[in-house]
Order: structure tokens, then sequence, then C-alpha cells
């Protein structure tokens, strides 16, 4: 007949010192790795305004242990089925609550973002073209300003020189003081 082992008898006892001690180091290594990778999605999520960048945007248990390097079913061992899968699980509902998620709303929302963000890119546009044609109106008004003020500068020297009766020359090319 066949001797049937307590599995989680021999997980906390009947281990030796070096091994339970290596076992612990690599429980603690595939949390700090989910917690790292908490932290970065988290991150992520703000950055793109709550979709997931990554896999379609669908954020799944099996999603974060890719991201963190971990096989899913280390989850389910011994160690951690009772702590760390559920903290998993707690962090997923609560980053799913405010990301968006499921293919059709994903599709939706940035469907809706493209057609804001056009929508301001247009009115960016149009503002510019009205700048431009302003500027170019502008600027024909200068230069039609500047020759009547050329005109009337000679038309000034002029009558400076008639109005003096020749007791007065002119110095051509240079401007009045005021006179």
């Amino acid at each position: 007949m066949a001797k049937v082992r307590n599995k989680s008898a021999s997980v906390s006892t009947g281990l030796s010192p070096g091994l339970r001690a290596s076992q612990v180091a690599r429980s603690r290594l595939v949390v700090a790795k989910l917690e790292l990778v908490f932290v970065e999605i988290e991150q992520e999520l703000k950055r793109s305004g709550g979709i997931y960048p990554q896999n379609h945007g669908r954020l799944s248990q099996a999603e974060v242990c890719r991201r963190a390097g971990i096989d899913p079913m280390t989850l389910y061992g011994e160690n951690h089925k009772d702590s760390t899968k559920i903290k998993l699980d707690e962090w997923l509902a609560k980053v799913r609550g405010t990301a968006v998620q499921g293919k059709r709303r994903l599709r939706k929302e940035i469907t809706g973002r493209a057609d804001r963000w056009k929508a301001n890119l247009d009115a960016i546009a149009h503002a510019y073209h009205l700048a431009e044609l302003e500027m170019n109106e502008l600027r024909a008004r200068i230069n039609d300003l500047q020759s009547k003020c050329d005109a009337l500068e000679k038309e000034n020297q002029f009558l400076k020189v008639e109005a003096s009766d020749g007791r007065v020359l002119a110095m051509v090319g240079r401007k009045s003081r005021g006179v």
C-alpha cells in the first residue's frame, strides 16, 4: 500500500534550515516582484488615462504574473494561495474598478479620445489659419502705411524747401530735428 504524505506538513516542517531559508527567500522574491509590477502597472494606467497599454487592454492575473516573470501556477502553491494570490486578486479588483476593461468599452473609449483630440487639433488649425490671415492683412496695412509715410516725408521735405524761400538749404537724406 502506498504511503500518503501530508503536503502542508512537509512544506512547513521536515525541511532542513537551509532549504527552509531558500523557500522563504523565493517566496519573498515572488512577492517583491509582484509588488514592483503593481506599482509599474498603476503608473502606466495613470499615464494612459485608465487604459492598460499592453495585452490589448486586458489586465488579468496571468498578465500580472507574466510582467513579474513568475509562473501563474506559483500563486496556487501552498506558500502563496492564502496570501499572495488573495493580495493579487484584491489589487486586480481595485485596479479594474478604475481602469477601462472590455473590448467594446476599450474601443469606444479610445475612439472617443481620438475624436476629442481630432476636434482639438481642428480647432487649433482653424485658429492658426485665422491668425495667419490676420497677420497677412496687417502686413499689407503696414506696407501701405509705410508707403504713405514715405510719401508724406517727401512732401514735407518739399514744403520745407518751398517755405524757406531759399534761405535754408534742406539736407536731403537726413531727417529733420523738429524745425
